[in-house]
C-alpha cells in the first residue's frame, strides 16, 4: 500500500511539472470517455428480436481454456439429445464472391435450415 501511495505522489508531481502534457492527457481522456459514452448510450441499440433475452450462443471449451465454435458433429449430437432448449441452430461466418461485371466480396454465413425460426423471423425477398 505504501508503494502505491508513493507512486501516486510521484505521478502527481510529474504531472504538475509538465502542465502541457497534463492538459493533453486530460483532454485525450475526456474525448475518449465522451466518445464511448455516446456510442453506448445513443448508437448501441438492443437486439430487435422477439424475446432477445432468451437467445444465447454456445461455444466449445478447448483444453487450453479458450473457446471455439461448435463442430458440425457436436451440433448434430446436441440437437438430437436436446431436452432443454426450444431450438438449436448453427451458423458459420463466411465470405462469398458475387460475380458479374465486377466481382464483389461480401460477408455472409452458412446457417442451418431452422436458423430464422430460432429468431422468429420470416425470410424476405
Amino acid at each position: 500500500m505504501t508503494t502505491l501511495l508513493n507512486d501516486l505522489r510521484y505521478g502527481a508531481r510529474m504531472l504538475g511539472k509538465n502542465p502541457g502534457f497534463t492538459a493533453a492527457a486530460i483532454i485525450t481522456l475526456a474525448l475518449g470517455i465522451g466518445a464511448n459514452t455516446t456510442i453506448f448510450s445513443v448508437a448501441w441499440r438492443p437486439m430487435r428480436y422477439q424475446d432477445a433475452s432468451r437467445l444465447l450462443m454456445v461455444w466449445e471449451r478447448r483444453p487450453d481454456g479458450g473457446r471455439s465454435p461448435v463442430s458440425a458433429p457436436a451440433y448434430l449430437e446436441w440437437r438430437g439429445q436436446n431436452r432443454s432448449f426450444e431450438q438449436l441452430a448453427a451458423a458459420r461466418s463466411a465470405s462469398f464472391t458475387l460475380s458479374g461485371n465486377l466481382p464483389l466480396l461480401v460477408s455472409g454465413a452458412y446457417v442451418t435450415s431452422n436458423f430464422l425460426d430460432t429468431f422468429r423471423l420470416q425470410p424476405e425477398r
